[in-house]
């Protein structure tokens, strides 16, 4: 049995009349809004990103770039070591035949530096829970059953939870800050 005659034009594309295709035009040719400082110095404006990426030595297309085994042999780790992926990257891109020296490589060492320094702890406990756990370690001190059945605790925290939040502010270095200001607030 065919189609209804009608549900065959209701399915058909209209134009978009309120849509503005100048705006849209400039958006298409827009250049990406680079974050990283070494790219985007490294950055020329006349080419492509696949052909910005591959002048400073990185991936436009990371899964074209890093081979994924498609056998279990080939996941061997023996055969993997002392192998640089910068030397299989480059024997990918003869293989392929489009073997271009990089001319900007210092940005890929640049990011691999950065990439290596120790970043820091950015871990931290919000003002109302800092509030909540020395509150309750005026309070009750190390009785953390105790700390569990206060009125104060709203979010009906476990006895473990609330000592491992206790625990987790007092291994903060923002900890020492906070104990020095509530002593010289309460003198």
């Amino acid at each position: 049995m065919g189609k209804a005659r009608g549900k065959a034009r209701r399915c058909r594309k209209k134009y978009d009349y309120t849509a503005n295709r100048k705006r849209l035009y400039k958006k298409s040719k827009k250049l990406p809004t680079v974050k990283c400082e070494q790219i985007k110095e490294a950055w020329d404006c006349r080419k492509g990103i696949a052909t910005n990426f591959s002048a400073m030595g990185l991936a436009s297309n990371p899964n074209a770039s890093v081979p994924v085994p498609r056998y279990r042999h080939d996941l061997d780790p023996s055969l993997m070591e002392g192998i640089d992926l910068i030397q299989l990257e480059e024997s990918e891109r003869k293989r392929r035949g489009t073997d271009h020296i990089t001319q900007k490589h210092h940005v890929a060492k640049e990011l691999e530096k950065e990439s290596l320094e120790p970043q820091p702890n950015r871990q931290r406990l919000s003002d109302p829970e800092v509030k909540f756990a020395l509150y309750m370690m005026e309070k009750y001190g190390e009785d953390f059953k105790a700390m569990a059945r206060d009125p104060k605790n709203y979010y009906q925290e476990t006895p473990k939870a609330i000592k491992r939040k206790i625990s987790f502010l007092k291994s903060l270095r923002q900890y020492k800050n906070i104990i020095s200001s509530k002593k010289t607030n309460d003198t």
